[in-house]
């Protein structure tokens, strides 16, 4: 894996991590991790993931709730 690679995919699961946990608006996940245009971050995000950012952090929220049930 190139340094390039293993940085992006670095700053992909920081974005996931900060996406589960739902503190955040997806704008600030972008911004957290290091890119300034959140239409780009959800273009990366969804080739590193197969979804987009608001559907990952949907789709992990019901994960969430099913679990505490």
């Amino acid at each position: 894996m190139s340094p390039m690679r293993l940085v992006h995919t670095t700053r992909m699961k920081r974005a996931a991590q900060l996406l589960q946990n739902g503190s955040y608006a997806i704008s600030e996940v972008a911004y957290k991790v290091g890119f300034s245009d959140t239409r780009y971050f959800s273009t990366c995000f969804k080739k590193e993931f197969d979804v987009i950012p608001t559907e990952y952090r949907r789709k992990n929220k019901e994960n969430f709730t099913n679990k505490e049930s």
